[in-house]
């Protein structure tokens, strides 16, 4: 519908081009002309040979994983930690989670590699 709607548009502007020509009405000639332009532009938009002017550009360079050489076990207590302040927890019961004693929760150890050596 919208092709057909823009096709008719720059059918007609092309006419008056041709029209305005004939008469020697460069005022008009330019108007019309302009208005095939745009007549264009959208057909073009419409069948995709023309990105529309609000085009996302998904960046797609690549990235390093800062997380590579830490040891699974701070892995996991950074996780815990992240799941503990997403269930509502303030960042010292988070804390206090994974860093108490008599929790099951492995350690946070940054900097330390899962054979206990400094990375």
């Amino acid at each position: 519908m919208l092709l057909k709607r823009a096709e008719r548009l720059m059918f007609h502007a092309e006419m008056i081009v041709e029209r305005a020509a004939q008469d020697d009405d460069y005022r008009l000639q330019l108007q019309a002309i302009d208005r095939a332009r745009q007549a264009l532009e959208l057909t073009m938009k419409a069948v995709g040979m023309l990105a529309p002017e609000n085009l996302t550009i998904i960046d797609q360079r690549q990235t390093v994983n800062q997380f590579v050489n830490w040891p699974t076990a701070s892995l996991k207590a950074l996780t815990d930690f992240a799941a503990a302040l997403e269930s509502g927890a303030t960042v010292a019961e988070a804390i206090h989670a994974i860093s108490s004693p008599d929790s099951t929760k492995p350690q946070l150890a940054l900097g330390r590699s899962d054979d206990g050596m400094v990375a």
